[in-house]
């Protein structure tokens, strides 16, 4: 019997080819935005590589591996506060509040070189987030010059994931200075 509905069934199954994808107006739009996004920030960085050398910069001296970053100072601390505050980590061998050149006024960051890469260590994961003249403070391992890909927070790059914190930890700096302060007072 040749019935004129399984006629047409039957084209229909020797279809082998897949029904091609309709992205709708939304997806298309979402996908070229992502794209001019994607193309934007090589752009950026391409940009930055070239334009950021921190080898160059004859202020920068030191061992990198020895070396901290202290972000989010008050303006108005100074290099003896900050050397009380991460001595506590370890023996500091160098200290330096970055300064404006004309006014001599703080940017807002330092950089602290222990003698001991160690203690460089250790100020880095307890320091992070310590409060410091009213101010909360953003500690890192300065990697200018040892992660030829890294670039600062305010070019894009920086510092990220979430906090290095541990309530342990804070506890046990809160002890060491306990006594710190109840040695102090003996003398």
């Amino acid at each position: 019997m040749n019935d004129p509905i399984s006629a047409v069934f039957d084209r229909f199954e020797d279809v082998d080819q897949p029904l091609a994808q309709v992205e709708s107006k939304a997806q298309i739009k979402k996908r070229l935005k992502k794209e001019k996004l994607v193309q934007h920030l090589q752009k950026q960085r391409a940009e930055i590589r070239h334009a950021y050398r921190p080898e160059d910069d004859k202020k920068i001296r030191g061992d990198p591996h020895k070396t901290i970053f202290v972000g989010h100072l008050n303006y108005k601390t100074e290099e003896n506060e900050l050397q009380r505050f991460f001595e506590v980590y370890g023996d500091i061998n160098r200290l330096r509040i970055v300064r404006c050149t004309e006014t001599k006024q703080s940017k807002g960051y330092a950089f602290v070189e222990y003698k001991e890469t160690r203690a460089a260590e250790i100020a880095y994961n307890r320091g992070d987030g310590r409060k410091i003249d009213g101010f909360y403070v953003t500690v890192d391992q300065e990697m200018s010059r040892m992660d030829k890909y890294w670039v600062p927070r305010r070019l894009g790059g920086g510092k990220g994931g979430e906090s290095r914190r541990n309530r342990e930890e804070e506890q046990y700096i809160k002890d060491i200075k306990k006594e710190l302060k109840n040695n102090s007072k003996k003398l």
